[in-house]
């Protein structure tokens, strides 16, 4: 190592601190985000966690108190988002009640995600905006 590497001081800024708390955060699998009279997305689970996308999918489930449009983002954990669902009020995915969605273990193109760890977002907009956060791991 030369002397130049070595007198290198360590980057000060906080990026490798907040995606650690992030991760710390997100591993936990709860939910959070609050509506007026209550949370506006309930329950969120998905099963089996983690799933062999090669033999079956992962079923994602929530409750939602009225229909609302939701999104659904999954983003491998270097934070590039590699699946997106939307869903409108009153289509399957959006409606008042439980609401479960599949997902294959695909990318947007089609093609099978590595295995390793992913991170679903679920965002419903409505009077406040609230989102959940799940783990889901993906064996082969």
């Amino acid at each position: 190592m030369n002397n130049e590497a070595m007198n290198r001081e360590p980057r000060k800024d906080g990026s490798r601190w907040l995606i650690l708390a992030a991760f710390c955060f997100l591993t936990s699998g709860i939910l959070y985000g609050l509506g007026e009279r209550g949370t506006l997305i309930e329950g969120l689970t998905n099963y089996p966690n983690p799933f062999n996308s090669r033999a079956e999918t992962t079923s994602i489930a929530y409750q939602l108190p009225t229909d609302l449009p939701v999104k659904i983002k999954i983003y491998d954990l270097f934070g590039f988002q590699v699946r997106e669902f939307n869903f409108m009020p009153g289509d399957m995915g959006a409606r008042s009640g439980n609401n479960t969605i599949s997902w294959d273990g695909t990318d947007e193109s089609g093609q099978k995600v590595a295995k390793g760890g992913y991170v679903c977002l679920v965002q419903v907009q409505g009077g406040q905006p609230a989102r959940g956060v799940r783990k889901i791991g993906v064996i082969h």
